[in-house]
Protein backbone atom coordinates (compact mmCIF):
# COMPACT_ATOMS: atom_id res chain seq x y z
CA UNK A 1 0.00 0.00 0.00
CA UNK A 2 1.30 3.13 -0.95
CA UNK A 3 1.37 5.94 1.69
CA UNK A 4 1.22 9.79 0.72
CA UNK A 5 4.19 11.59 1.58
CA UNK A 6 4.02 13.40 5.08
CA UNK A 7 3.77 17.20 4.66
CA UNK A 8 5.53 19.49 7.37
CA UNK A 9 3.94 21.52 9.49
CA UNK A 10 4.37 24.89 7.74
CA UNK A 11 4.81 27.22 11.09
CA UNK A 12 7.82 24.92 11.92
CA UNK A 13 9.34 25.32 8.30
CA UNK A 14 8.88 28.78 8.26
CA UNK A 15 10.63 29.20 11.49
CA UNK A 16 13.81 27.06 10.17
CA UNK A 17 14.31 29.16 6.87
CA UNK A 18 14.20 32.30 9.62
CA UNK A 19 16.66 30.87 11.47
CA UNK A 20 18.80 29.92 8.25
CA UNK A 21 18.76 33.36 7.11
CA UNK A 22 19.68 35.13 10.72
CA UNK A 23 22.37 32.54 10.56
CA UNK A 24 24.06 33.68 7.08
CA UNK A 25 22.96 37.62 8.38
CA UNK A 26 25.25 36.83 11.48
CA UNK A 27 27.93 35.22 9.27
CA UNK A 28 28.51 38.08 6.56
CA UNK A 29 28.56 40.12 9.91
CA UNK A 30 31.40 38.64 11.44
CA UNK A 31 33.50 36.97 8.66
CA UNK A 32 32.26 39.66 5.63
CA UNK A 33 35.31 42.00 7.83
CA UNK A 34 37.95 39.38 7.56
CA UNK A 35 37.40 39.00 4.14
CA UNK A 36 37.53 42.08 3.02
CA UNK A 37 40.76 42.69 5.05
CA UNK A 38 42.40 39.67 3.31
CA UNK A 39 41.58 41.03 -0.09
CA UNK A 40 42.57 44.59 0.93
CA UNK A 41 46.40 42.84 2.06
CA UNK A 42 46.37 40.86 -1.41
CA UNK A 43 45.58 43.83 -3.48
CA UNK A 44 48.63 45.72 -1.70
CA UNK A 45 51.02 43.09 -1.59
CA UNK A 46 50.62 42.82 -5.48
CA UNK A 47 50.62 46.81 -5.67
CA UNK A 48 54.10 47.04 -3.52
CA UNK A 49 55.27 43.65 -4.65
CA UNK A 50 54.78 43.98 -9.25
CA UNK A 51 55.36 40.54 -10.49
CA UNK A 52 57.59 41.60 -13.37
CA UNK A 53 59.13 45.02 -14.34
CA UNK A 54 58.35 46.56 -17.37
CA UNK A 55 60.16 45.81 -20.27
CA UNK A 56 60.57 49.40 -21.45
CA UNK A 57 62.64 52.12 -19.39
CA UNK A 58 62.82 55.61 -20.67
CA UNK A 59 66.20 57.76 -19.68
CA UNK A 60 66.78 61.39 -19.54
CA UNK A 61 70.76 61.75 -20.60
CA UNK A 62 72.10 64.79 -22.10
CA UNK A 63 73.30 66.18 -24.71
CA UNK A 64 74.17 63.92 -27.66
CA UNK A 65 78.04 62.61 -27.58
CA UNK A 66 78.16 63.80 -23.83
CA UNK A 67 79.44 61.99 -20.88
CA UNK A 68 75.31 61.60 -20.02
CA UNK A 69 75.04 60.30 -23.52
CA UNK A 70 77.74 58.14 -23.17
CA UNK A 71 76.87 56.56 -19.84
CA UNK A 72 73.28 56.04 -21.18
CA UNK A 73 74.60 54.03 -24.00
CA UNK A 74 76.70 52.00 -21.73
CA UNK A 75 73.36 51.45 -19.23
CA UNK A 76 71.25 50.80 -22.55
CA UNK A 77 73.44 47.60 -23.13
CA UNK A 78 73.66 46.49 -19.37
CA UNK A 79 69.40 46.30 -19.17
CA UNK A 80 69.22 44.82 -22.68
CA UNK A 81 71.09 41.68 -21.05
CA UNK A 82 68.11 41.37 -19.06
CA UNK A 83 65.77 41.51 -21.88
CA UNK A 84 64.73 45.52 -20.86
CA UNK A 85 64.65 48.06 -23.83
CA UNK A 86 66.06 51.57 -22.52
CA UNK A 87 64.63 54.57 -24.43
CA UNK A 88 67.47 57.71 -24.39
CA UNK A 89 66.08 60.76 -23.95
CA UNK A 90 68.69 63.56 -24.92
CA UNK A 91 68.59 66.40 -23.14
CA UNK A 92 70.07 69.79 -22.43
CA UNK A 93 71.58 68.42 -19.44
CA UNK A 94 71.18 68.09 -15.64
CA UNK A 95 68.24 70.67 -14.52
CA UNK A 96 66.39 69.12 -17.82
CA UNK A 97 66.85 65.95 -16.54
CA UNK A 98 65.82 66.57 -12.83
CA UNK A 99 62.83 68.09 -14.49
CA UNK A 100 61.94 65.62 -16.20
CA UNK A 101 61.82 63.34 -12.99
CA UNK A 102 60.10 65.57 -10.82
CA UNK A 103 56.74 65.76 -13.51
CA UNK A 104 53.75 63.31 -11.96
CA UNK A 105 52.89 61.92 -15.24
CA UNK A 106 56.05 62.13 -16.75
CA UNK A 107 57.69 58.57 -18.61
CA UNK A 108 61.25 59.52 -17.66
CA UNK A 109 62.15 56.66 -14.68
CA UNK A 110 65.42 57.18 -14.15
CA UNK A 111 67.83 60.35 -15.35
CA UNK A 112 71.56 61.66 -14.41
CA UNK A 113 71.60 64.76 -12.26
CA UNK A 114 74.48 66.58 -10.98
CA UNK A 115 74.46 66.73 -6.98
CA UNK A 116 73.44 70.48 -5.72
CA UNK A 117 70.84 71.25 -9.14
CA UNK A 118 67.59 70.51 -6.91
CA UNK A 119 66.18 72.56 -4.10
CA UNK A 120 64.95 70.91 -1.34
CA UNK A 121 61.69 72.13 -1.63
CA UNK A 122 61.70 70.52 -5.08
CA UNK A 123 61.59 66.99 -3.61
CA UNK A 124 59.22 67.90 -0.69
CA UNK A 125 56.27 66.38 -2.95
CA UNK A 126 58.50 63.94 -5.26
CA UNK A 127 60.80 62.16 -3.43
CA UNK A 128 63.51 60.43 -5.86
CA UNK A 129 65.61 57.51 -4.97
CA UNK A 130 69.65 58.14 -5.45
CA UNK A 131 71.09 54.87 -7.38
CA UNK A 132 74.65 55.75 -6.85
CA UNK A 133 77.04 58.02 -7.44
CA UNK A 134 78.77 57.68 -11.25
CA UNK A 135 81.84 60.04 -11.65
CA UNK A 136 82.95 63.82 -11.05
CA UNK A 137 82.10 66.76 -13.39
CA UNK A 138 84.69 69.57 -12.75
CA UNK A 139 84.02 73.42 -13.20
CA UNK A 140 85.88 74.35 -16.45
CA UNK A 141 86.11 78.00 -16.76
CA UNK A 142 88.18 79.08 -19.74
CA UNK A 143 89.09 82.34 -20.86
CA UNK A 144 91.10 84.53 -23.47
CA UNK A 145 94.37 85.77 -22.54
CA UNK A 146 93.37 89.23 -22.82
CA UNK A 147 90.96 88.78 -20.17
CA UNK A 148 93.27 88.41 -16.78
CA UNK A 149 91.62 86.63 -14.04
CA UNK A 150 92.94 85.90 -10.77
CA UNK A 151 89.75 85.21 -9.11
CA UNK A 152 86.26 84.87 -10.03
CA UNK A 153 85.17 88.74 -8.78
CA UNK A 154 87.69 89.99 -11.70
CA UNK A 155 84.70 88.41 -14.06
CA UNK A 156 83.00 91.54 -13.11
CA UNK A 157 81.59 92.95 -16.77
CA UNK A 158 82.61 90.41 -18.66
CA UNK A 159 81.15 88.43 -21.37
CA UNK A 160 80.12 85.10 -19.78
CA UNK A 161 78.85 81.84 -21.16
CA UNK A 162 76.79 79.87 -18.65
CA UNK A 163 75.71 77.23 -20.95
CA UNK A 164 72.27 76.18 -22.51
CA UNK A 165 69.02 76.76 -20.20
CA UNK A 166 68.33 73.19 -18.68
CA UNK A 167 72.42 72.40 -18.44
CA UNK A 168 71.90 73.43 -14.49
CA UNK A 169 75.48 75.06 -14.99
CA UNK A 170 74.02 78.71 -14.18
CA UNK A 171 73.24 77.83 -10.37
CA UNK A 172 76.46 76.12 -10.07
CA UNK A 173 78.24 79.40 -11.50
CA UNK A 174 76.05 81.31 -8.87
CA UNK A 175 76.83 79.65 -5.99
CA UNK A 176 80.37 80.34 -6.75
CA UNK A 177 80.21 84.03 -7.67
CA UNK A 178 78.14 84.47 -4.66
CA UNK A 179 81.36 83.53 -2.66
CA UNK A 180 83.15 86.49 -4.21
CA UNK A 181 80.04 88.77 -3.63
CA UNK A 182 79.40 89.37 -6.91
CA UNK A 183 76.51 87.95 -9.48
CA UNK A 184 74.82 86.62 -12.69
CA UNK A 185 73.80 90.41 -13.06
CA UNK A 186 77.15 91.84 -12.63
CA UNK A 187 77.87 89.59 -15.79
CA UNK A 188 77.34 89.83 -19.36
CA UNK A 189 75.40 86.67 -19.73
CA UNK A 190 75.54 84.31 -22.79
CA UNK A 191 73.01 80.99 -23.06
CA UNK A 192 74.69 79.15 -25.89
CA UNK A 193 75.04 75.76 -25.77
CA UNK A 194 78.97 74.24 -25.53
CA UNK A 195 79.86 74.59 -29.32
CA UNK A 196 78.82 77.82 -30.15
CA UNK A 197 80.38 79.45 -27.32
CA UNK A 198 83.36 77.92 -27.99
CA UNK A 199 83.24 79.45 -31.26
CA UNK A 200 82.42 82.70 -30.11
CA UNK A 201 85.47 82.27 -27.33
CA UNK A 202 87.83 81.60 -30.15
CA UNK A 203 86.56 84.82 -32.56
CA UNK A 204 87.06 86.96 -29.39
CA UNK A 205 82.98 87.58 -29.28
CA UNK A 206 83.45 86.43 -25.67
CA UNK A 207 85.46 86.44 -22.54
CA UNK A 208 84.98 82.92 -20.90
CA UNK A 209 83.07 80.13 -21.31
CA UNK A 210 82.40 77.49 -18.21
CA UNK A 211 81.31 73.72 -18.67
CA UNK A 212 80.80 70.96 -16.12
CA UNK A 213 82.19 67.94 -17.44
CA UNK A 214 85.13 65.27 -17.51
CA UNK A 215 88.09 66.07 -18.64
CA UNK A 216 87.57 62.96 -21.94
CA UNK A 217 85.12 65.71 -23.48
CA UNK A 218 86.41 66.69 -26.65
CA UNK A 219 86.10 70.84 -26.67
CA UNK A 220 87.80 70.51 -22.99
CA UNK A 221 90.49 68.60 -24.68
CA UNK A 222 90.63 71.34 -27.35
CA UNK A 223 90.55 74.23 -25.48
CA UNK A 224 93.40 72.76 -22.91
CA UNK A 225 95.85 73.08 -25.94
CA UNK A 226 94.45 75.74 -27.37
CA UNK A 227 97.17 79.15 -27.61
CA UNK A 228 95.49 82.38 -26.41
CA UNK A 229 93.10 80.20 -24.39
CA UNK A 230 94.06 79.74 -20.75
CA UNK A 231 92.46 77.40 -17.97
CA UNK A 232 91.14 78.87 -14.80
CA UNK A 233 92.92 77.82 -11.83
CA UNK A 234 91.06 77.50 -8.56
CA UNK A 235 93.77 78.40 -6.13
CA UNK A 236 90.64 78.53 -3.33
CA UNK A 237 88.88 75.60 -4.30
CA UNK A 238 89.68 73.73 -1.16
CA UNK A 239 88.06 77.13 0.85
CA UNK A 240 84.99 76.42 -1.57
CA UNK A 241 84.66 72.88 -0.70
CA UNK A 242 84.34 73.78 2.53
CA UNK A 243 81.63 76.49 2.11
CA UNK A 244 80.15 74.49 -0.57
CA UNK A 245 79.59 70.90 0.84
CA UNK A 246 78.66 69.36 -2.85
CA UNK A 247 81.54 70.69 -4.49
CA UNK A 248 85.25 68.61 -4.22
CA UNK A 249 88.64 69.76 -4.69
CA UNK A 250 89.63 67.92 -7.27
CA UNK A 251 93.47 68.48 -9.30
CA UNK A 252 94.20 68.49 -13.07
CA UNK A 253 97.73 67.12 -12.73
CA UNK A 254 100.68 68.84 -14.68
CA UNK A 255 101.35 67.40 -17.50
CA UNK A 256 98.55 65.30 -17.90
CA UNK A 257 97.12 67.10 -21.24
CA UNK A 258 100.31 66.18 -23.21
CA UNK A 259 103.75 64.97 -21.42
CA UNK A 260 106.38 66.00 -23.74
CA UNK A 261 104.52 69.64 -24.10
CA UNK A 262 104.38 69.62 -20.34
CA UNK A 263 100.33 70.42 -20.50
CA UNK A 264 99.33 72.13 -18.69
CA UNK A 265 102.61 73.43 -17.28
CA UNK A 266 101.90 73.59 -13.40
CA UNK A 267 98.89 71.38 -11.45
CA UNK A 268 95.54 73.25 -11.84
CA UNK A 269 92.87 72.91 -9.28
CA UNK A 270 89.23 72.69 -9.68
CA UNK A 271 86.07 72.18 -8.40
CA UNK A 272 83.40 69.49 -9.37
CA UNK A 273 79.89 68.08 -8.33
CA UNK A 274 79.28 64.37 -8.52
CA UNK A 275 76.55 63.00 -11.13
CA UNK A 276 74.64 60.07 -9.65
CA UNK A 277 72.01 57.83 -11.32
CA UNK A 278 68.40 58.92 -9.76
CA UNK A 279 65.15 57.62 -10.44
CA UNK A 280 61.82 57.63 -9.68
CA UNK A 281 60.73 56.76 -6.38
CA UNK A 282 57.67 54.10 -7.91
CA UNK A 283 60.54 52.86 -10.16
CA UNK A 284 60.24 48.86 -9.93
CA UNK A 285 63.25 47.57 -7.69
CA UNK A 286 64.30 45.16 -10.46
CA UNK A 287 65.56 47.81 -12.69
CA UNK A 288 67.65 49.43 -10.06
CA UNK A 289 71.03 47.64 -10.72
CA UNK A 290 71.85 45.20 -7.54
CA UNK A 291 75.53 43.84 -6.69
CA UNK A 292 77.64 46.74 -7.94
CA UNK A 293 80.55 48.18 -5.49
CA UNK A 294 80.53 51.94 -5.97
CA UNK A 295 81.67 54.69 -3.87
CA UNK A 296 79.12 57.10 -2.77
CA UNK A 297 79.72 60.75 -3.26
CA UNK A 298 83.49 59.97 -4.60
CA UNK A 299 84.91 57.94 -7.28
CA UNK A 300 81.76 56.34 -8.10
CA UNK A 301 80.88 53.02 -9.63
CA UNK A 302 83.50 50.60 -9.55
CA UNK A 303 82.28 47.13 -10.96
CA UNK A 304 78.92 45.95 -11.99
CA UNK A 305 77.21 42.68 -11.09
CA UNK A 306 79.72 39.75 -12.54
CA UNK A 307 82.42 42.19 -12.56
CA UNK A 308 85.89 41.99 -10.76
CA UNK A 309 88.23 45.54 -10.78
CA UNK A 310 91.33 46.47 -9.73
CA UNK A 311 92.28 50.63 -9.72
CA UNK A 312 95.90 51.03 -9.98
CA UNK A 313 98.00 53.30 -8.36
CA UNK A 314 97.03 56.31 -10.92
CA UNK A 315 93.73 55.76 -10.31
CA UNK A 316 92.88 53.41 -14.09
CA UNK A 317 90.38 51.10 -13.67
CA UNK A 318 90.83 47.62 -14.79
CA UNK A 319 88.42 44.48 -15.05
CA UNK A 320 90.38 41.53 -13.66
CA UNK A 321 88.24 38.97 -14.01
CA UNK A 322 84.26 38.30 -15.23
CA UNK A 323 81.45 36.03 -14.37
CA UNK A 324 77.32 35.40 -15.27
CA UNK A 325 75.97 38.17 -13.29
CA UNK A 326 74.02 36.99 -10.18
CA UNK A 327 69.71 37.12 -10.41
CA UNK A 328 68.83 38.67 -7.61
CA UNK A 329 64.42 38.50 -7.29
CA UNK A 330 64.25 41.76 -5.48
CA UNK A 331 60.98 40.88 -5.09
CA UNK A 332 61.63 38.84 -2.06
CA UNK A 333 64.38 39.45 0.78
CA UNK A 334 67.76 39.23 0.17
CA UNK A 335 70.97 39.38 2.48
CA UNK A 336 73.65 41.84 1.64
CA UNK A 337 77.12 41.94 2.41
CA UNK A 338 79.92 44.05 1.96
CA UNK A 339 83.43 42.97 3.49
CA UNK A 340 86.43 44.83 3.66
CA UNK A 341 89.80 43.94 4.26
CA UNK A 342 92.20 46.65 3.75
CA UNK A 343 92.11 48.01 0.30
CA UNK A 344 89.94 44.64 -1.00
CA UNK A 345 86.22 44.94 -0.92
CA UNK A 346 83.89 41.91 -1.43
CA UNK A 347 80.37 42.34 -2.11
CA UNK A 348 77.88 39.40 -1.80
CA UNK A 349 74.19 39.02 -2.33
CA UNK A 350 72.40 35.73 -0.54
CA UNK A 351 75.84 34.70 0.36
CA UNK A 352 77.32 34.76 -3.62
CA UNK A 353 79.89 36.80 -4.85
CA UNK A 354 78.92 39.70 -6.99
CA UNK A 355 81.97 42.02 -7.58
CA UNK A 356 85.29 42.42 -6.14
CA UNK A 357 87.47 45.61 -5.98
CA UNK A 358 91.14 45.37 -5.31
CA UNK A 359 92.08 49.46 -4.62
CA UNK A 360 96.01 50.66 -5.23
CA UNK A 361 94.84 53.76 -5.38
CA UNK A 362 96.25 55.42 -2.30
CA UNK A 363 95.20 59.49 -3.16
CA UNK A 364 92.06 58.21 -3.76
CA UNK A 365 90.89 55.58 -1.39
CA UNK A 366 90.08 56.00 2.11
CA UNK A 367 90.47 52.86 4.50
CA UNK A 368 88.50 53.52 7.53
CA UNK A 369 85.39 56.42 7.99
Amino acid sequence: MLKAPKVPNAPIMIQKIRHTIVSVRDLSVTAGPFVALVLALLALAYWLVEPQPPRTLVMATGPANSDYDRFGERYRALLARHGIRLEMQHTAGSRENLEHLLKPDGEVSVAIVREGTARTEELADRPLNAIGSLFYEPVWLFHRDSVPLNSLADLRGARVNIGPPGAGTASLVESLLLQNQISLSDLSVQRLDHTEAVIALLDGRLDAVSFTSSSGGLLIQMLLKTPGVRLFNFVHAEAYSRRLPTLTHVVLPRGVVDLPADMPKEDVHLLAPTSALVARADIHPALVHTGMTYEERGRGIFGLNGKDVAVDPAGNRWVIAERDPLKVDVSQWNEYTVIARGNHLVHKINGKVTSELFDYDEKGRALEG
